[in-house]
C-alpha cells in the first residue's frame, strides 16, 4: 500500500485523506508535564479562540507537547496541518470583515452555520458570512453576544448569533403617523411591523430563531419586552449614544462587531434605529447614508435592517 506523504498534497486536499472527527477522544500531552483529555473538535475550538484571544486562553499550541488518540495511536500531524489552516482561512475572511475590505463573508446554508453554532463550532464560520432566505441575505454580526438575562428568567444561554440583513428589507415603515416620539419604541408602529416582517422568514429559519429581552428605550425610561425581530439600537450600531437617552439604549450597550467597520452601515439611504431622540418630541434616531448617527420625524417612511437571533 502506498504511503500518503503530507508533501505530496496541497493542504485544502489533506482532509480527503484523514479520518480522525470531531468526536474522536484524544490524549493531549502539555509543557508542563500533565495531560488533558478532550475531544478533536474541542481542542481545535481551544485553539481556535487562544488564537483570538491569548490573554484568556486555557489552553494554547505553546502548551501541547504531543497528541495521541484515545487508543493510543498518534494524532496525524497532516490533520493538524490542514486544521489549522481551515482555522486561519476563516479567521482572515473574519478579519477581512471587520475591518472592511470586504463587505460580507461566505455564502452558507442555514442549517449547516446553525450545526456549527448549536455544536460550539465557532471556529468554522466567521462573523459576515450569511445565509439567504426569500430572497433577504443575512449576515452573522455578533456570536454569543447576549447573556443570560436576555434569553429569560432561569433559562441558561445558549449558544447563538444575532444576524442582519446585509441590505434593506423590501419594506419601509413608519414609527407613527404623525411625527411624536412618546413612549419610544414600544408604544410605537414599529414592534408591530417587526412582527409583520418576522412573519415573511421561512419556516426553516423560524425553526432558529429565539425571543430574546430588550431594555427598550421608552423616551427616557427602560421597559422590558421579548422580542423575536427588533430594530437595533443606536450603539448597537454605531458605537455611541447619538441623540438616544444617555443610558437607555437598548441594556447592551456595546457596538455589534460587524458594524464597528463604517463599510457595514453605510447604504444608499438612511435606516431606523431603535431610539427616540432624547433632544425632541418627535423623532427616532436613525443612520445615516453615510454610516452616521443623526434623527428623522416619525411619520417618515423609512428602510429597516432589524436584527433576529438564532440559537
Amino acid at each position: 500500500m502506498a504511503v500518503l506523504s503530507v508533501e505530496t498534497k496541497k493542504i485544502p486536499e489533506l482532509a480527503a485523506t484523514l479520518d480522525l472527527v470531531d468526536n474522536d477522544m484524544i490524549i493531549v500531552e502539555l509543557a508542563n508535564g500533565g495531560t488533558r483529555k478532550m475531544t478533536y473538535g474541542d481542542f481545535i475550538t481551544t485553539i481556535k479562540a487562544s488564537l483570538e484571544y491569548p490573554e484568556e486562553a486555557v489552553l494554547s499550541m505553546a502548551d501541547v507537547v504531543d497528541a495521541q488518540t484515545d487508543d493510543g495511536t498518534k494524532v496525524p500531524a497532516a490533520k493538524l496541518v490542514y486544521d489549522m489552516h481551515q482555522i486561519d482561512v476563516v479567521m482572515r475572511r473574519e478579519m477581512d470583515c471587520l475591518n472592511g475590505i470586504r463587505e460580507k463573508g461566505n455564502l452558507i446554508d442555514v442549517d449547516t452555520l446553525m450545526g456549527y453554532v448549536r455544536a460550539g463550532e465557532h471556529h468554522k464560520y466567521a462573523i459576515g458570512d450569511y445565509f439567504e432566505d426569500n430572497g433577504v441575505q443575512w449576515a452573522v454580526v455578533a456570536r454569543n453576544w447576549y447573556p443570560a438575562w436576555a434569553f429569560g428568567d432561569g433559562v441558561a444561554r445558549p449558544e447563538h448569533i444575532v444576524c442582519m440583513p446585509v441590505d434593506f428589507l423590501a419594506t419601509s415603515y413608519q414609527f407613527n403617523t404623525t411625527n411624536d416620539n412618546t413612549g419610544g419604541y414600544a408604544a410605537s408602529l414599529m414592534p408591530a411591523n417587526m412582527e409583520t416582517e418576522y412573519g415573511k422568514l421561512g419556516s426553516n429559519v423560524k425553526a432558529y430563531c429565539r425571543q430574546t429581552r430588550i431594555y427598550e428605550n421608552n423616551k427616557g425610561a427602560w421597559a422590558a419586552a421579548m422580542r423575536s425581530m427588533r430594530l437595533p439600537t443606536i450603539v448597537e450600531v454605531t458605537g455611541n449614544q447619538g441623540w438616544a437617552n444617555e443610558g437607555y439604549s437598548g441594556g447592551v450597550c456595546s457596538q455589534l462587531p460587524l458594524c464597528q467597520n463604517s463599510l457595514f452601515r453605510i447604504r444608499s439611504t438612511w435606516y431606523w434605529c431603535l431610539d427616540p431622540s432624547s433632544a425632541s418630541t418627535t423623532t427616532f434616531c436613525i443612520v445615516g447614508g453615510d454610516g452616521d448617527s443623526h434623527y428623522y420625524g416619525a411619520s417618515h417612511s423609512g428602510r429597516v435592517r432589524p436584527l433576529i437571533v438564532l440559537a
